[in-house]
């Protein structure tokens, strides 16, 4: 598509018009890769506004990036983060990137990440955990869930696709669970860890061979074995000078996060460089939405983040426009969207606003019109979500480039 048709969709995108070009639904499907890297490039102000503290990086000068991104179901699925990634990839020409954090969502009965599959002979051999079902304050993984084991018996199978999901495979695998006295020793393909920290419950794991499949088995340390409480994994392969974490919770709220008292831990583990918080859609879906007590939790997820990763750069995204029951749009999106654009000023951090970035106030129509959102209009479509990842990926890079000469 020329040029002048790219700025032509690019602002008819950015209004709350219902008629588009005349395009249906279906025309998103032939949106390939570099259509869509057109559009995120040539998209019109889109950055990553209140800039100041962010890292220079240069993955020629040998320093690793690492990214993490906490959300809700936009950030579970990973197809956006995935775009964010391949992006990243692309234009900064360097290899593949490993997956970095991820959850077996599948044995907590939920939609697993594009690149990895989870399974077990006895799925009730694990009990999940869900922040957003159970709510009250208790170790979590990343993503605000965690799986606990029956008994020793209990199994875990893993299975990468990562030609699915723009990842490598890992050399280097480490499992994080919950601390406690007498905890099984965890294995992969019946190896024993290479190094344990019993203190943080980290076991990390190297192989000389990227495992296309792992499987976790337990192995008794004492006859009173303490439960022993997953809460998810780290792939690394420490070839890539870029790491992606992205840990998503369908249904999260910033309540769902603030519950999780291993969420410091688990980001002193990780040393992340920046933190970018992809929350807000389900306090605003909430008719009890107080935009005071929003601001106060908020400002208080932040202030947590940078007190467990002192120097790490944050930023703020704002939720998408949305309907209401696929009826009405919701008015508290714009509400709770000012709220956080407050906040980056207050507090100093980053702010990617892509409620702003989409086109505001309506603008779901015409995504919708475009094929770009799911039916309910609440959530996007797979080639939305690789839009909006790309979108991100676009600000990030220019991000990243312009502190260089700073």
């Amino acid at each position: 598509m020329s040029f002048v048709k790219n700025v032509q969709l690019l602002l008819l995108l950015c209004l709350p018009s219902l008629s588009l070009f005349g395009q249906s639904p279906e025309d998103a499907s032939t949106w390939n890769e570099s259509y869509l890297d057109s559009l995120a490039l040539y998209w019109p102000d889109n950055t990553i506004e209140n800039p100041i503290g962010a890292p220079a990086w240069n993955p020629k000068k040998g320093k690793r990036l690492t990214i993490v991104q906490l959300g809700d179901s936009h950030i579970q699925g990973d197809f956006s983060s995935c775009a964010t990634r391949n992006y990243l990839t692309d234009r900064f020409g360097i290899e593949l990137p490993p997956r970095g954090f991820a959850f077996p969502y599948g044995m907590a009965r939920t939609n697993e990440p594009l690149d990895l599959k989870s399974s077990s002979a006895n799925r009730k051999g694990w009990t999940p955990t869900l922040s957003t079902k159970n709510r009250n304050p208790q170790p979590l993984g990343l993503s605000s869930s965690a799986i606990e084991a029956k008994n020793v018996n209990s199994t875990l199978h893993l299975r990468f696709l990562p030609e699915r999901g723009y990842t490598s495979l890992p050399k280097i695998v480490s499992i994080l669970y919950a601390p406690s006295e007498n905890v099984p020793l965890p294995l992969l393909n019946g190896e024993s860890p290479i190094d344990i920290d019993t203190t943080r419950g980290v076991a990390t794991f190297h192989f000389d061979e990227p495992p296309a499949k792992l499987n976790l088995t337990l192995k008794k340390s004492s006859p009173a074995d303490s439960p022993f409480r997953l809460l998810g994994f780290v792939f690394d392969n420490e070839a890539s000078p870029l790491i992606y974490h992205a840990a998503g919770l369908n249904g999260a709220d910033v309540n769902a996060y603030l519950r999780n008292t291993a969420l410091p831990l688990e980001l002193e583990i990780l040393k992340p460089d920046i933190i970018i918080i992809s929350l807000g859609t389900n306090d605003a879906y909430n008719r009890g939405f107080d935009p005071l007590l929003f601001a106060s939790n908020l400002r208080m997820l932040i202030r947590q983040l940078q007190a467990s990763c002192p120097g790490v750069f944050v930023i703020l995204t704002t939720p998408n426009d949305h309907l209401l029951r696929t009826r009405e749009v919701n008015p508290r999106v714009e509400a709770a969207s000012e709220v956080i654009r407050n906040l980056a000023v207050e507090q100093e951090v980053g702010l990617w606003d892509f409620n702003r970035i989409m086109g505001g106030t309506g603008s779901i129509h015409s995504w919708f019109n475009h094929g770009l959102t799911a039916h309910d209009c609440l959530h996007l479509s797979p080639q939305g979500y690789r839009l909006q990842g790309k979108l991100l990926g676009v600000a990030l890079y220019r991000l990243l480039i312009q502190q260089r000469g700073k």
